[in-house]
């Protein structure tokens, strides 16, 4: 609720979060972690959860092979498997290029069209839309969703042309209700510290 206008970017929906609301934040980086935001009132604060350990679901029989693949490197396939720095490097590798170094290499590739990694910043981004989608049901979180972290920040103006939207509001017969669920990017760098100096509880 205290970052400025200019801190975050739209990912689609109505507007603005709604903090009458629960609201959520999903932020990606070394790992994925999720947080859950409730309204001020008895029983209001921030939730933490653990929910970049559970299980990342293919929507189609592309996202079926990618998911083989990476089973058959990792084992268990969680979602921060692929949505984090090592993950988006990992996600390449399943679509049949080589491990970038780095994410940035991968990200730079992607962003200059240079296959497969542009392929892989696609993929990257339907899985977090589809991913932030789940949550907001499972969270009941209404008011919106909050997409941060070091990873997505780096390609903000690809992220919001993605399939990420398309991914978070295709929920069967919940579609229309995620449609009312706006979704933005997070663009500062010190979240957690504006938080912090806030003494947001947790």
């Amino acid at each position: 609720p205290r970052l400025a206008p200019e801190d975050s970017r739209p990912l689609g929906g109505p507007g603005a979060l709604d903090f009458a609301a629960p609201a959520a934040l999903v932020s990606v980086g070394t790992g994925l972690g999720a947080s859950l935001l409730l309204p001020p009132s008895p029983g209001g604060g921030a939730l933490s959860t653990e929910a970049g350990h559970i299980g990342l679901p293919a929507a189609d029989a592309e996202e079926a092979r990618i998911l083989a693949r990476l089973r058959e490197r990792f084992g268990r396939v969680s979602v921060e498997t692929v949505l984090s720095g090592a993950g988006l490097g990992a996600l390449e590798a399943a679509l049949g290029g080589a491990e970038s170094t780095t994410p940035e290499a991968t990200i730079a590739d992607a962003l200059a069209g240079r296959a497969p990694a542009a392929a892989a910043l696609e993929r990257f981004c339907a899985f977090l839309g589809a991913v932030a989608g789940d949550l907001a049901l499972a969270f009941g979180a209404w008011g919106g969703v909050a997409i941060a972290g070091g990873v997505p920040r780096r390609f903000a103006a690809f992220l919001r042309a993605s399939p990420f939207r398309a991914r978070f509001e295709a929920k069967g017969r919940f579609s229309e209700r995620m449609r009312r669920v706006p979704t933005v990017l997070v663009v500062r760098d010190d979240l957690a510290l504006l938080g912090l100096a806030a003494g947001v509880p947790g």
